[in-house]
């Protein structure tokens, strides 16, 4: 009787787990189909009235995988070796099949946000329910600058790695894998050595729970530490021997920043403190008129809104909310871009870790609430129409980050 009864009560767990995985292959194929039609369609009509069809960089990429790379000595002058291959390169693979130019970088696009977001989820499946990563990644679609994983950026395919890395950490539990995603993100965005640092902590802490002895860990830090920092490296390898200069990417790159890092360098407390009462004595109606400033505002919201959403621990909660509220206020005050870097290295990074790094509990979490499934929606919406607004501006040659 018991074994019949533990028998209906498998059945009945394995029921519940194929409903909860199609519950969750609904949420996520209707809210990415709504995601990228939104933007074709926006896209197609600001083209159609004249937009630029690679605007900012975008056009840089494109420069790269048509023409390759040059550099002319001056760090002052905006040049492509300010961006790195790995995606220029992958546009210039789909070139090689007789693709047009917009619609190869639009493939590249597309298919690293659609891998990215099924890696994500596979990731944060290890951990929840189907149904709740679900959400997550809706809510990741959602926020406002995820624009940036769409429009030929390299942010797309820095978001396939990074969810490929969460997937091979957290559902392969394969440490060289996750090495090998933080390299390659690390020929994508520079931001791929977060990766690196993140691959290094989750290894003591594999550690410190038992999975591994100590001495194990050692081994595979000093075997695979390298993988996980080689994008980065091969690139600088590369650009040592084209231009000869080993660290020619960072000095581009100040070289650019020179006038931000020299203001602040110069009177640091006084530029703090200017932008700190520029951000909080905005006339609520000058606030909503520039877009980029209400989308920050929605990004917050999305950001600090996720584990509350997916999650139910008030400390992990609250920790994640002043953390990323500090993080905000700093970034906001020294006056760095914001948008899309906070949307896509580092609010990304911060919430998967908040939520997928406490173990998987016993029994997996019930169906989400009707009025959690209400305000997801909510926000999904908001942020859809603050991305097409974006896209206006973007494809007219209009900041938006």
């Amino acid at each position: 009787m018991l074994q019949a009864d533990m028998g209906m009560s498998a059945a009945g767990s394995g029921l519940t787990d194929a409903g909860d995985r199609r519950r969750a292959l609904a949420i996520l194929a209707g809210a990415f189909a709504c995601w990228v039609i939104g933007f074709l369609v926006v896209r197609a009509s600001v083209l159609a009235g004249g937009g630029h069809t690679l605007p900012w960089d975008s056009s840089w990429y494109a420069q790269i995988a048509t023409r390759g790379y040059s550099f002319d000595g001056d760090l002052m002058r905006q040049h492509p070796v300010a961006f790195l291959p790995l995606f220029p390169l992958l546009v210039r693979g789909v070139l090689a099949v007789g693709v047009p130019l917009p619609l190869a970088v639009l493939t590249v696009s597309l298919a690293s946000a659609a891998g990215g977001m099924l890696f994500l989820h596979s990731a944060l499946s290890s951990r929840f329910s189907a149904t709740w990563s679900a959400l997550a990644c809706v809510l990741v679609m959602a926020g406002p600058f995820s624009l940036y994983f769409l429009n030929g950026y390299s942010e797309a395919l820095y978001f396939l790695f990074f969810g490929a890395f969460w997937w091979a950490l957290l559902r392969r539990e394969d440490f060289a894998l996750a090495a090998l995603c933080a390299g390659l993100a690390g020929a994508v965005r520079p931001f791929g050595l977060v990766l690196a640092a993140v691959w290094l902590a989750a290894l003591a802490l594999h550690a410190y729970r038992g999975r591994v002895t100590w001495r194990r860990a050692l081994l595979v830090a000093a075997g695979f530490l390298p993988l996980a920092v080689s994008g980065l490296l091969a690139v600088s390898l590369f650009y040592y021997l084209q231009f000869g200069d080993l660290a020619l990417y960072r000095n581009v790159m100040m070289g650019w920043s020179r006038d931000l890092i020299d203001g602040i360098e110069l009177h640091p407390l006084q530029v703090l403190l200017e932008r700190l009462q520029a951000a909080f004595h905005l006339e609520f109606e000058a606030l909503l008129a520039f877009p980029p400033n209400l989308a920050r505002l929605l990004l917050w919201a999305f950001v600090l809104l996720l584990p509350v959403v997916v999650r139910r621990l008030p400390l992990e909660i609250a920790l994640y909310g002043i953390g990323l509220a500090l993080f905000c206020i700093g970034v906001t005050t020294t006056g760095v871009d914001l948008g899309r870097h906070l949307a896509t290295n580092i609010a990304l990074p911060l919430a998967a870790l908040w939520l997928i790094w406490p173990p998987r509990p016993a029994s997996a979490p019930a169906a989400p609430a009707s009025w959690r499934l209400a305000l997801v929606a909510l926000l999904f919406s908001c942020g859809l129409a603050v991305q097409a607004m974006f896209c206006v501006r973007y494809f007219h040659g209009q900041w938006v980050s």
